[in-house]
């Protein structure tokens, strides 16, 4: 990539618009993971923040799916197939992030005009593959509300969860109300 190219990119509005927005509907995930995380260790925010601070995404969720994993042992076959299947799509979101956050650009010119930009990453671990992405507005855009969708997801499976927590709670606090006292 050249000068001439770095100026096209930097130039097209509407594309700078479409990674804004997956920058910052990534960033309400990114909090919405932590947020899932400290309210299932019990953390305020202080801790929760000291946990997690220096935490990768991906670590991030590798921790929220091990929270789940535990809680998970209530949950039926199918709850736990879809517990699998958002954990594999938020994996394959993580993944298509990375490429457009640290991937290697290269513009997709079609005479002469910006038509998007294809994402080049290089996996790590010593592996020497090399994925690429293409990436227009639309695809930004279509990314950016699969983004917001799970984000959106994860509050309900929060709200959820919250609830069986606090009725399981509330049953063992009964239980033990019946209790004979010594």
């Amino acid at each position: 990539m050249d000068k001439t190219d770095i100026q096209k990119i930097s130039a097209d509005k509407e594309l700078m618009e479409a990674l804004g927005t997956v920058t910052l509907t990534w960033s309400l995930l990114n909090a919405t993971i932590q947020a899932t995380v400290w309210r299932f260790l019990n953390l305020d925010s202080t801790r929760g923040k000291i946990l997690t601070a220096n935490l990768s995404t991906g670590q991030l969720i590798q921790l929220l799916e091990t929270v789940f994993d535990f809680l998970s042992k209530s949950f039926t076959k199918d709850e736990k197939q879809l517990h699998n299947r958002f954990f594999s799509g938020l994996n394959e979101l993580n993944a298509m992030r990375n490429d457009i956050m640290h991937g290697d650009w290269e513009p997709i010119l079609h005479d002469g005009k910006l038509m998007g930009m294809k994402a080049l990453r290089s996996m790590a671990r010593g592996e020497l593959k090399t994925r690429e992405r293409d990436w227009n507005v639309e695809r930004l855009t279509a990314f950016s509300g699969h983004i917001k969708e799970t984000s959106e997801m994860l509050v309900t499976i929060l709200e959820e969860l919250e609830s069986q927590i606090s009725a399981a709670e509330s049953s063992s606090i009964s239980d033990e109300s019946v209790k004979p006292q010594k």
